[in-house]
């Protein structure tokens, strides 16, 4: 087994700054874009630095089994001739006709089945992303008693979950100073066709379904569907709402929802929400009894062609505020 710290040239007692100062030395006189450089010592020094210093990196070999025990649930759950009960990583796996029930968390591997899943558990991807994220898809829906953490990926006819986030990540690099770029995990929720129904959802996420239907939206959070409901009192600024029939927001507290999430619809259409907030109901075709309400909030369903009309009555730019 490799010695990291005499890779890195420090004693066993060594602190994080000790091992990051002797790493950035090391790699400013191996690195393969420096005269004379060396990367067999270049990768050497960054795989004892990343195991010492970022301990999730040093969970990669459990990743790896955990992968695998994916795989191996995988064709157990596709094998006509299985039945019962059977354990694959760190959960049981129950199959009963077309449905199979998992008591216990998926955090690694990718796992497709033709029927209904149903998981008593979170379903999350290792935080430091790579090639071991989660991917569940139920062809028959999924329904997860838990959170989707870490940028997973569930697909199914219909997705229910409790919590959906994504996980914002920045990697910078150690030789060239002020050089970073995003590797942040994004979550993906597909409703082939049905509903995705969550509780609250941080970004960065992707929701996709026939019917999105959520409470509080943050973080940079895209909601596409034919129909979208939001429930809560919550939806951030850096939030993107796509739509192809309508969109209501059933909370009367509207001081949560930001004036600049973008709310689109078929057709190429895009407004700031701040515009629909103001817009009262009564300048709407056949609704001039709305009084003061405006078209957000209550729960009232605002449909596309009441966005073309409103679009087009105020002439609104799409990133105006309201």
């Amino acid at each position: 087994m490799e010695n990291h710290h005499a890779v890195l040239g420090v004693g066993r007692d060594a602190g994080r700054s000790e091992i990051r100062e002797a790493f950035r030395r090391m790699a400013l006189e191996c690195h393969p874009d420096v005269s004379g450089g060396d990367s067999g010592k270049f990768m050497a020094a960054r795989r004892a630095y990343e195991a010492l210093v970022n301990p999730v990196v040093g969970r990669e070999d459990e990743a790896t089994k955990l992968h695998a025990e994916m795989g191996r649930a995988e064709k157990w759950c596709a094998d006509p001739a299985s039945f019962g009960t059977a354990d694959f990583g760190e959960a049981t796996f129950e199959k009963y006709g077309r449905s199979v029930r998992i008591a216990g968390r998926l955090r690694a591997g990718t796992l497709r089945f033709g029927g209904r899943v149903l998981v008593y558990g979170d379903v999350s991807s290792p935080p430091w992303g790579g090639p071991h994220g989660t991917v569940l898809h139920g062809g028959g829906g999924v329904d997860i008693r838990g959170n989707i953490l870490n940028g997973a990926e569930v697909r199914g006819r219909d997705v229910f979950a409790v919590d959906v986030s994504g996980l914002r990540r920045v990697e910078r690099d150690m030789v060239r100073v002020g050089v970073e770029w995003d590797a942040s995990l994004h979550a993906r929720i597909t409703a082939d066709g049905g509903n995705a129904v969550l509780r609250n959802c941080t970004g960065p996420a992707r929701i996709r379904g026939d019917v999105v239907d959520v409470w509080d939206v943050r973080d940079g959070c895209v909601l596409e569907g034919r129909r979208v409901v939001v429930r809560g009192n919550t939806v951030t600024h850096d939030c993107v709402i796509r739509v192809s029939e309508s969109l209501s927001f059933a909370t009367g507290q509207m001081l949560g929802l930001s004036d600049d999430c973008v709310v689109s619809w078929d057709g190429g259409g895009e407004v700031r929400l701040g515009r629909l907030k103001t817009y009262r109901i009564s300048r709407l075709p056949g609704l001039g009894g709305g009084g003061s309400r405006t078209m957000v909030g209550g729960g009232f369903v605002i449909t596309v062609p009441m966005l073309e009309h409103a679009a087009a009555k105020r002439g609104w730019s799409p990133f105006a505020r309201g």
